[in-house]
């Protein structure tokens, strides 16, 4: 197992490719959630791709503070379904957090959660500043970490 950070421009075609088609794989077919995957965050922002055997089994996008929201963000956090339940999870976030410190300090961290992963997030700092909404189709909750928050 082993991870890679890198920006868009640095993305090799295969690995573009490979982000591409698993998210498409979870959020589109596995959760029937349809919307436009291509939002043109991709380009100006940072990937994390997990691999296994040089198979991406995880990812997730990390946004700079303010190209979506003033605070730090990420998304697009998956796993693959024939990986979960394995403490991946985990060790993805703990690699997003890291990077963002790493690239921004200690900001403020917005996200757009799935409301039934509000308890996943909370281990790690974040708390609920919205009530549940419909973000297309899915249940969703905005949370915040802020620096003081471990």
């Amino acid at each position: 197992m082993k991870f890679k950070i890198t920006n868009y421009q640095k993305l090799e075609k295969d690995e573009l490719y490979a982000m591409l088609a698993l998210r498409q794989k979870v959020f589109i077919v596995e959760q029937s959630c349809h919307y436009l995957d291509i939002d043109d965050y991709d380009q100006v922002n940072r990937h994390v791709m997990l691999l296994v055997d040089d198979e991406l089994i995880g990812y997730a996008r990390i946004i700079a503070p303010g190209n979506h929201f003033n605070e730090a963000s990420f998304g697009r956090f998956l796993i693959a379904k024939e990986h979960r339940g394995q403490g991946l999870a985990d060790k993805l976030i703990q690699t997003v957090l890291e990077d963002i410190k790493k690239q921004h300090g200690d900001v403020a961290i917005r996200i757009e959660a799935q409301d039934y992963l509000t308890s996943f997030y909370k281990k790690y700092g974040f708390v609920p500043i919205s009530e549940p909404y419909d973000l297309d189709g899915i249940s969703h909750i905005a949370m915040l970490k802020t620096q003081t928050q471990k």
